[in-house]
């Protein structure tokens, strides 16, 4: 007996775990961007990158836990064509790095007494990593038609 995906079932459900999912992941990227912005010294100079860190920090791995839980509901639709997926992939090598990045160099440099050069570098890393993400996020959809 084959057990039914109930994302399968109906449109509307694929498309509101995929609304969720875009909007954790907003969130996760978007709390790490206020970081490495004050890190690169873009935006609010009255509040340290120590201070944003605590602040952000919470909604960050809120942001996180939602984009990770609802792309394992997705992920379940159709794992076979996300495996032959090479922006898939792509895009879970660029998660894993952002997140090991975040949760291990990125809390160093928004320390007190951490270096500014290398705050700057880390957030660059930061950003670009995360950019790359989100981008192969959008074009995993393409690649799907392509396989399908």
């Amino acid at each position: 007996m084959t057990v039914e995906n109930p994302l399968n079932l109906t449109e509307i459900d694929y498309i509101v775990v995929e609304c969720f999912h875009i909007a954790g992941l907003v969130l996760a990227v978007g709390m790490t961007a206020i970081v490495d912005f004050r890190l690169l010294g873009l935006i609010l100079p009255k509040q340290s990158p120590h201070q944003l860190a605590s602040f952000t920090a919470l909604w960050m791995a809120g942001g996180l836990v939602v984009a990770v839980f609802t792309g394992f509901m997705l992920f379940s639709i159709d794992p076979g064509s996300y495996y032959k997926n090479s922006t898939f992939l792509v895009k879970m090598a660029c998660l894993c790095l952002a997140i090991v990045l975040n949760y291990t160099v990125h809390i160093k440099v928004v320390l007190p007494g951490a270096t500014l050069r290398h705050g700057k570098i880390v957030a660059c890393i930061s950003l670009a990593v995360w950019t790359a993400t989100v981008c192969c996020g959008i074009f995993i959809a393409n690649n799907l038609l392509d396989i399908g």
